[in-house]
């Protein structure tokens, strides 16, 4: 008889092994070890590469819907382009050593569930 869990183990054993798209292994960031996936993107614009393949009429598709609000493939790369600009400034102009504060906003129109 096996447990729920033998199988759950069983598949996360198979797409965590050596070649797989997430595989695990362990990665030195400022002399400490961390367990990470190793193939994954290693920054955002490693990541969003992909999708600045899509051309044409393909761009203006819808890319993620939210309650009445949709935002095309065009639009969101756009936002990050915008953001990536805003971002390189603020950090060409910090200096090292200096403190710097970072606030995350969230517009959150309905009460979390």
């Amino acid at each position: 008889m096996t447990t729920f869990k033998e199988p759950y183990d069983a598949a996360i054993k198979a797409i965590n092994q050596a070649g797989s798209p997430f595989e695990i292994g362990r990665t030195t960031i400022d002399q400490t070890s961390y367990l990470t996936y190793l193939n994954a993107p290693k920054n955002i614009p490693e990541l969003l590469a992909p999708g600045r393949t899509i051309s044409g009429q393909e761009r203006d598709q819808d890319f993620l819907i939210y309650q009445d609000e949709r935002l095309s493939f065009e639009d969101f790369f756009n936002q990050a382009d915008a953001l990536s600009d805003r971002s390189f400034v603020f950090w060409e102009l910090c200096v090292i050593g200096e403190e710097i504060d970072i606030a995350l906003g969230f517009n959150i129109t309905h009460e979390p569930a």
